[in-house]
């Protein structure tokens, strides 16, 4: 009966690319029924779920409804009024190529992540080129355009005649975002005015969207000790981030400030504390390089795919090496149970088969699985200084 098992399996094996049209097929239509099934559940936050879960499982960005899970999820989050989340989801959409139907709303939601002046993802500029991007594409949805519109307006409201220094510094900073006026009037205020906490942090804004991070970092530390706000960790653990692109020395404090950010965030009630502790997640793999390392093996296994012919003579030995391992356990434990160890050889070259069918190569496996390797050592530092950190506040 064993001996037949093991056949079978083989059998099983050399068949494979007969199925493999069948097979893509089948994941198309499970892909598309996953896809209306998460986009039909009750609630943002299950939507969300089961959005995030269908990225996971279809990962491939070049298919309409992982597209369509992206551009989705930036709809939910923004329904959840976390911008952070909703502009990093939408942007992705954006960069895939959401369909064209959905190229308006899009920039829709976008214009709305970017246009809240309280959100730390806000940018006047970015919000300005979606909102008018949406206006200009959503010709026959007036809702759309409407709702564009009014963003637009709300962002290119006209100074008023007369301004205090604290409003003056707040509509250069946060309405007209003219950083570099900013930061000259600030310098031409008295001192009482310039001890004025709120001109102060709007000028500490202003160096910072202006790139001159050490001076904001000076401000931020200042304020930071001062009075410990989500929103003022935030923009240190930004600016440090900012820094770690040219010092590597500073990832560690600008992951520790985007943890200590998130944790004063959730203490806040804030919906920002999500994004703070997802920056602060994606800046640790920053700290290893570990997206370069993702982004060199992607180009491997894209060149790789395009020319799986290659393999053949390397899926020939492969199958010959699993024969004579079938050979081996026949002949070996004729009439009794072969170890498991001896089935685990035989399903890694299987699997081995099919991967070099797919186009992918040895080396190629093992680099992946040092990836995943290198993702869940990286994951559980993260989560062990999250603990850290929090203990330590």
């Amino acid at each position: 009966m064993k001996k037949l098992f093991i056949i079978g399996l083989l059998t099983v094996t050399l068949l494979l690319p007969c199925f493999a049209q069948q097979s893509d097929a089948d994941k198309e239509v499970a892909r598309t029924q996953e896809f209306i099934q998460a986009t039909q559940q009750k609630t943002p936050e299950a939507r969300i779920g089961a959005l995030q879960a269908y990225i996971k499982k279809f990962p491939d960005t070049t298919k309409r409804w992982t597209i369509l899970a992206y551009y989705q999820l930036a709809v939910n989050f923004i329904q959840k009024k976390d911008y952070g989340k909703s502009a990093e989801y939408g942007e992705q959409a954006m960069t895939y190529g959401v369909p064209t139907g959905e190229q308006a709303r899009l920039n829709l939601i976008l214009s709305e992540a970017y246009g809240v002046k309280d959100s730390p993802v806000y940018n006047k500029t970015k919000a300005l080129k979606h909102a008018e991007k949406a206006i200009e594409l959503a010709t026959d949805d007036a809702q759309v355009r409407n709702a564009a519109q009014k963003i637009k307006k709300g962002l290119t409201v006209p100074p008023p005649p007369k301004e205090t220094p604290e409003q003056k510094m707040k509509r250069l900073v946060l309405q007209d975002e003219d950083f570099n006026s900013a930061i000259s009037y600030f310098n031409t205020l008295g001192a009482a005015d310039k001890e004025n906490p709120v001109i102060y942090e709007t000028y500490a804004s202003a160096l910072f969207k202006s790139g001159k991070f050490d001076q904001a970092i000076s401000i931020y530390e200042t304020l930071y000790k001062s009075e410990k706000k989500g929103i003022t960790a935030y923009r240190l653990a930004e600016s440090y981030a900012a820094k770690a692109n040219k010092v590597k020395s500073f990832n560690d404090k600008a992951v520790r400030m985007y943890i200590e950010a998130g944790s004063l965030y959730e203490t806040e009630g804030s919906g920002n504390q999500k994004t703070a502790i997802a920056k602060g997640k994606r800046q640790l793999f920053i700290k290893y390089d570990y997206f370069s390392k993702m982004e060199a093996y992607n180009e491997k296994l894209k060149k790789n795919q395009s020319s799986a012919s290659k393999n053949e003579a390397a899926i020939a030995q492969v199958k010959r090496e699993l024969r004579k391992h079938q050979r081996h356990m026949r002949n070996t434990y004729e009439g009794i149970e072969p170890p498991q160890y001896e089935y685990d050889k035989e399903a890694e070259l299987e699997k081995k088969i099919q991967m070099l069918q797919s186009g992918g190569s040895a080396d190629l496996t093992t680099e992946r699985d040092e990836l995943k390797k290198e993702e869940t050592r990286i994951s559980k530092e993260f989560d062990d200084l999250v603990k850290k950190v929090k203990a330590e506040m």
